[in-house]
């Protein structure tokens, strides 16, 4: 195998890519060494009409970490039910909507969700984490409650 200046061709490849390696390794940015810390908050809409109990809300959750920098990560969780008493047992409604529940990222719209579910008393969805980022999040959430002839309630909640 040829020598360079006393050097295999081979280990001198090895060096030079290790030495790439490490030194990409210093330049990219991290959260080692941190602490990272999460927190949850919730907002939520009530209504008790005609036997029903109904409940929207929206869940504000993030993680931070700080090495000098603060770093966010946000998702919401959006979701509704109906129940024959406060706690109690699922009562049915003809309809649930989220008409929309929406997540933004930086100002920039990166998730939005209509949707209906029928014959049932809960609905639930997730928006997906935003990534890491140095700006925040932000959402809202419409929220349809519907029993013909026993209510047809509105809700709005945001973050």
């Amino acid at each position: 195998m040829p020598q360079i200046a006393g050097w295999s061709r081979t280990l001198l490849l090895a060096v030079v890519f290790g030495t790439a390696l490490i030194a990409a390794w210093i330049a990219t940015p991290r959260i080692a060494n941190a602490y990272i810390f999460h927190f949850t908050a919730q907002k939520d809409a009530y209504l008790a009409q005609s036997g029903y109990y109904m409940h929207q809300w929206l869940i504000h959750e993030y993680d931070y970490t700080s090495t000098g920098t603060l770093y966010y990560d946000h998702w919401y969780r959006n979701g509704m039910d109906s129940r024959w008493s406060w706690g109690g047992a699922g009562r049915n409604m003809y309809a649930l909507g989220m008409v929309p529940a929406r997540a933004w990222k930086c100002g920039a719209l990166y998730w939005s969700r209509n949707a209906y579910l029928y014959n049932t008393y809960y609905h639930y969805a997730d928006s997906p984490h935003t990534g890491w980022t140095t700006c925040g999040g932000q959402a809202d959430f419409n929220g349809r409650f519907y029993q013909p002839g026993v209510v047809d309630w509105w809700t709005y909640l945001n973050y």
